[in-house]
C-alpha cells in the first residue's frame, strides 16, 4: 500500500459519519497518489520549517507512466522537484466527460503552492435518455455506409474483441477484491457486455441467437401492449435523488514515498513509541512508510514555494486506526462528531488535524484510563469518552499549545488567534450537548424528496384501472410461459406485478412519442420468422451462447444499449482506424486504481455514506397515509406535534405581538449569580405571596433545563433558573437559592402555573380559564384574518364539546387578548448557557448566537407572564379554596 494511490482521512479511518453532524451528506474522498520514492536521507534538503522538506529531483524514481515529475532550480541553486506541477498535472478545470447515455460530469479544480491537494469539484447533468436514444437512431436510419458489409463486420467484430479485451483486463481486476467478488460475479459482467453486442450486432451484419431474439420480441411485444402504463418519471425521480447524493468534490494528493528509512528528525517520535507502545512499534513500523506531499508552508522565501513538500503519516494514521481498541474508535468517533457539531465554523477555531492529533496523544497517554471505561451501553460509554476527550481538548486549547504527534517542537495551534482557541474552549466547556438528538437537514431533504416520489407513485397507481391491471398481470404470465424453457420454468419466482412495472418504466425512460424501440426492432429483427437468417447474416460472434436472463433484468440490461450503439457506430466507421488494439496501460497504474476501488467498495469504508443515501429510499413506504388527511387542515390528529405548533405559529403571527401585563426586571439563577442579589431575593420572597411558576424541558435532550418564576407584584419581579448551571451543592450560592425556593413553596402563599406542576401545590389556569371560557363565550371575533377567526371559533367550539380540553397557553392568549405568543424558541437547545453577560467573554459571542439566545430568554419570560396577564385580566386569580 506505501507506494500505490490509497484512501486517506476520516473515510480510510471509518469515521465518515462525523461529517454529518456538520449536515454533510457526502463523505470526504481524500486521495494519496503516488508518483515516485526516494530510497535515501541524501534526497531531502532541509529547510528552517519543521516537518517542511525540498527534494532533489536527481534521487526522485518515477512510479508508474501516469506521473509527472518535473524541476526547477532553488534559491541555492539546486536542482529540486516541483510539487506545485505534480498538483497541476491533476487539475482539469472545465473538463467534460460523458457516463454512458446518463450524465454528462463537468469538472472543476483548484490548488496552489500552500494547499496540500488538488480540491476537486465536479457536476452531474442528467441527460434525457429518449431523446439521446432518438438521435441515435436518426442517425443510423440516414447515415450512408462508405465501407463494404464484408469489412464493417469484420470491423464489428475486431471492436467487439477489442471492448472486452479491455473489460476482462483492466474493468473487471479493477472491480474484483476480497469485498466484492461475490457482487460483481453475480453481475456477470462479461456476459451483459457480450448480449449487449449481440443485440446490436444485426446493425452490423451478424444474426441475433435464436434464444435472445425471441426474448427480446416477447419483451417488446409486452411493452408496445401495455406502454401506456409507463412512466417514465419514476427513474428520471430515482436519478436526479442518486445525482443528489452523489459525492461531488474529493481531494487528490500527490505524493512522493519515503522508502527504506526514516528520516531523522522522526527518531524522536519512533523512540517514544517503542518505548511507551511497543506492541504498536514492532507491528507497525515495519510495513510502514511516510509520504512528501507538495505543500508551502508560507514561512520560506516564495521563490521555493513550489518546490517545498511536507511530511505526511496518512498510512501511519490509518495503520493506527485500524489497531485501535473499541474504546479507541469510540473516542475517536466522538471527538470527530464533536467537532463538525459544535467546532467546525467559518473561519476555523481550531485544525481538524487537533482532533485526530489529541486522540492519538490519548491514545498513548491514557490508554488505561480510555479502556478501562465500561458501562451497560455503548452511548453511556461514548458519553463518558466524550466527557474525557473534552476535559483534554480544553486543558491543551488553554494552554495554546497541542504539539505534534510525530514532528518535534511543532505546535498545531501555534498560527491560531488566542481568541478563537477561547471561544472553541468556551463552547467544549458549556454548549456541548451529548445528550442531544441531532436531526440532519440533508437527511430531510433527501427524506422529502422520497416522499414526492412515493406520492407520484401513489397517484399513478390510484389511476390505473382494474381491468388495465388484471391484463398486464395475465399477459406477463403468458409471457414467462413462453420465455422460459418446460425444464427450469419452475424455477423463476418473481413479483409480477413489481416485474411488469420495471418493465414498462425502464423501457419507457428510453422511449418517446417518436416510438424509439419500434424504431429499434425494425433494425435489429428485420426478420421476425427467423425465414433465411443463416444466408442473410454471419453466426452471432460469441455463437448461440447467451445468458438465461429474466425479462426484468433483459429489460435494464437494455438501457446502455443507445450508448453501445453510438459508440460502436462511430468506431467501426472512423476513416483513420487503421487496427482495432485495447490501449496498454502501465501494471502499476493498474493496481494503483485497484488499490483505491478495494478501499472506497470496503463495506465498513462507505456504510454510512450507503445509509445517508438509500435509507430514506428503504425507510419510507408507499399508501402509508390516506391523502385526505395530509392535504386536509382540519385533520390535526393525524400531524405531529411538531408540524402542529408550526402551523399555528404560521397563522397567528399576524397577530400584534404579546405584551405584558405589568412591568418587570429579570435575573438570572446561576453558579455566577452574586451572594449579594441571592440576599436581596430572599428579602423580596418574604414580602410576596403570589408567583407565577412555569417549566421548560430541553427540546434535544427532554430533560428539565430552566425554571421561571414571577414575583407577582406592579413592578414583577422574574427569575430565569439554569437547572444545569447551578452551584456546586455544598457552596453558600447553593444554600441561598435552596432557601429562596423554600420560601415560595410555602404553603401560604399562591403559586399560579399553566398545567399542574409535579409535587407543587399550585393553581392549573388551564382549568380555570376553561370555565370562565364557558361562562363567557361570545361566538363571533373581529379578527384580522379569516383562518384565524376559523381557527380560534373551530378551537372553541371544541372547548365547549369536550369536557377535559384544556386550552393551550397560546391559543388561549391569541382568542383572549388578539394577541401572538411566539412558541418557536421552544425547540431549542434551553439547557445551555443563557446568562450570556457572566459566562463568555463578549469577543466570542457572534451578533446571530446573541440574538438568538436574547429570542430564547424572551420566549421562556413570556411563557409565565402570560400566565399573570390572563389571571389578572379576567378574574382567574381568586384565592385558592
Amino acid at each position: 500500500m506505501n507506494s500505490l494511490a490509497f484512501l486517506s482521512g476520516s473515510t480510510a479511518e471509518k469515521q465518515a459519519y462525523a461529517r454529518h453532524y456538520a449536515n454533510q451528506c457526502n463523505q470526504d474522498i481524500d486521495i494519496i497518489v503516488v508518483h515516485g520514492f526516494i530510497n535515501s536521507p541524501t534526497a531531502l534538503i532541509h529547510t528552517n520549517v519543521p516537518g517542511f522538506k525540498q527534494i532533489r529531483f536527481a534521487e526522485v524514481q518515477r512510479l508508474g507512466n501516469l506521473s509527472h515529475l518535473t524541476s526547477r532550480f532553488n534559491s541555492n541553486g539546486e536542482l529540486c522537484l516541483n510539487g506545485l506541477e505534480m498538483k497541476k498535472y491533476h487539475c482539469q478545470n472545465d473538463v467534460t466527460s460523458e457516463i454512458g447515455l446518463l450524465a454528462i460530469t463537468k469538472s472543476k479544480s483548484t490548488t496552489d503552492s500552500s494547499a496540500a491537494s488538488v480540491a476537486v469539484k465536479q457536476e452531474y447533468e442528467l441527460f434525457s435518455l429518449a431523446n439521446l436514444f432518438s438521435k441515435v437512431l436518426s442517425d443510423l436510419s440516414n447515415s450512408q455506409h462508405s465501407l463494404s458489409a464484408d469489412l464493417l463486420a469484420d470491423r464489428f467484430k475486431k471492436f467487439c474483441h477489442c471492448y472486452m479485451d479491455g473489460i476482462n483486463r483492466y474493468i473487471l481486476p479493477l472491480l474484483k477484491n476480497e469485498h466484492t467478488q461475490k457482487r460483481v460475479s453475480e453481475w456477470n459482467l462479461t456476459q451483459i457486455f457480450q448480449d449487449s453486442f449481440h443485440i446490436i450486432g444485426p446493425i452490423f451484419g451478424y444474426r441475433l441467437p435464436k434464444n435472445l431474439k425471441r426474448q427480446l420480441q416477447l419483451i417488446l411485444n409486452f411493452y408496445e401492449k401495455h406502454k401506456h402504463l409507463s412512466d417514465a418519471s419514476v427513474l428520471k425521480d430515482k436519478s436526479d435523488y442518486l445525482n443528489y447524493c452523489l459525492t461531488k468534490e474529493m481531494d487528490i494528493v500527490p505524493a512522493i514515498q519515503i522508502k527504506n528509512f526514516w528520516p531523522n528528525d522522526i527518531q524522536w517520535f519512533l523512540d517514544r513509541l517503542n518505548r511507551n507502545r511497543p506492541y504498536l512499534y514492532k507491528k507497525l513500523i515495519p510495513n510502514a512508510s511516510m509520504h512528501l506531499i507538495a505543500k508551502w508552508s508560507k514561512k520560506t522565501p516564495d521563490i521555493d514555494g513550489d518546490l517545498e513538500f511536507r511530511y505526511s503519516f496518512s498510512t501511519l494514521e490509518r495503520l493506527f486506526a485500524q489497531e485501535r481498541t473499541e474504546n479507541e474508535k469510540i473516542l475517536n468517533g466522538s471527538a470527530q462528531s464533536i467537532y463538525y457539531r459544535y467546532l467546525k465554523t467559518e473561519p476555523n477555531l481550531i485544525p481538524s488535524y487537533f482532533v485526530k492529533t489529541t486522540v492519538l496523544w490519548m491514545c498513548e497517554e491514557k490508554s488505561n484510563l480510555i479502556n478501562n471505561i465500561t458501562g451497560e451501553t455503548t452511548a453511556y460509554v461514548a458519553e463518558q469518552l466524550a466527557h474525557e476527550w473534552i476535559k483534554y481538548a480544553r486543558e491543551r486549547l488553554q494552554e495554546g499549545k497541542c504539539p505534534h504527534y510525530f514532528i518535534e517542537n511543532l505546535n498545531l495551534l501555534e498560527p491560531y488567534k488566542r481568541e478563537y482557541l477561547n471561544e472553541a474552549c468556551e463552547i467544549l466547556a458549556y454548549r456541548i450537548n451529548l445528550k442531544e438528538m441531532v436531526q440532519f437537514e440533508f437527511m430531510q431533504e433527501q427524506k422529502q424528496m422520497v416522499e414526492a416520489m412515493n406520492r407520484k407513485t401513489e397517484e399513478f397507481v390510484r389511476q390505473i384501472k382494474v381491468t388495465d391491471l388484471v391484463q398486464v398481470l395475465n399477459d406477463y404470465h403468458q409471457m414467462e410461459q413462453l420465455w422460459y424453457s418446460n425444464n427450469d420454468n419452475n424455477n423463476h419466482k418473481d413479483n409480477a406485478l413489481q416485474s411488469c412495472f420495471t418493465i414498462l418504466n425502464t423501457l419507457g425512460y428510453a422511449d418517446n412519442t417518436e416510438n424509439n424501440w419500434i424504431k429499434f426492432r425494425k433494425l435489429i429483427i428485420k426478420n421476425e420468422e427467423n425465414i433465411d437468417e443463416e444466408q442473410q447474416y454471419k453466426s452471432p460472434i460469441w455463437n448461440e451462447n447467451a445468458t438465461p436472463w429474466n425479462p426484468s433484468d433483459i429489460a435494464e440490461n437494455l438501457l446502455p444499449i443507445p450508448y453501445l450503439l453510438r459508440i460502436t457506430y462511430e468506431q467501426v466507421n472512423r476513416e483513420d482506424l487503421n487496427d482495432i488494439r485495447c490501449h496498454e496501460y502501465d501494471a502499476f497504474d493498474i493496481e494503483s486504481f485497484q488499490n483505491v476501488v478495494k478501499d472506497l467498495s470496503n463495506p465498513s469504508t462507505i456504510m454510512h455514506s450507503l445509509i445517508a443515501t438509500y435509507g430514506p429510499l428503504y425507510t419510507s413506504s408507499l399508501f402509508g397515509n390516506d391523502l385526505t388527511d395530509i392535504c386536509t387542515m382540519d385533520s390535526t390528529k393525524k400531524m405531529t406535534k411538531n408540524a402542529r405548533q408550526r402551523q399555528l405559529n404560521n397563522t397567528l403571527n399576524v397577530l400584534p405581538k404579546f405584551t405584558p401585563f405589568n412591568r418587570y426586571r429579570m435575573y438570572h439563577i446561576n453558579g455566577s449569580t452574586s451572594t449579594n442579589l441571592l440576599h436581596e431575593l430572599i428579602t423580596l420572597a418574604k414580602k410576596t405571596t403570589r408567583y407565577t411558576i412555569d417549566t421548560e424541558d430541553d427540546y434535544f435532550t427532554h430533560r428539565g433545563a430552566l425554571i421561571q418564576i414571577e414575583f407577582i407584584q406592579p413592578e414583577s419581579l422574574v427569575l430565569l433558573v439554569g437547572i444545569n448551571h447551578l452551584p456546586h451543592r455544598a457552596s453558600v450560592s447553593f444554600w441561598l437559592i435552596k432557601s429562596i425556593f423554600q420560601i415560595i413553596l410555602d404553603p401560604s402563599n399562591i403559586i399560579f402555573s399553566c398545567g399542574t406542576i409535579h409535587e407543587i401545590h399550585d393553581i392549573d389556569i388551564q382549568t380555570r380559564f376553561r370555565n370562565w371560557h364557558r361562562r363567557n363565550f361570545l361566538p363571533t371575533y373581529d379578527h384580522s384574518t379569516w383562518n384565524i377567526d376559523n381557527l380560534l371559533n373551530t378551537y372553541s367550539n371544541e372547548s365547549l364539546e369536550n369536557l377535559n380540553h384544556k386550552w393551550s397557553l397560546q391559543m388561549a392568549i391569541a382568542f383572549t387578548f388578539r394577541e401572538f405568543h411566539n412558541k418557536f424558541r421552544r425547540k431549542s437547545d434551553l439547557s445551555r448557557h443563557l446568562d450570556l453577560k457572566n459566562t463568555y467573554p463578549p469577543s466570542i459571542i457572534s451578533a446571530k448566537e446573541k440574538e438568538t439566545v436574547e429570542q430564547m430568554i424572551q420566549y421562556a419570560i413570556d411563557d409565565y407572564l402570560a400566565v399573570t396577564k390572563l389571571l389578572t385580566l379576567r378574574n382567574l386569580d381568586w384565592p385558592k379554596p
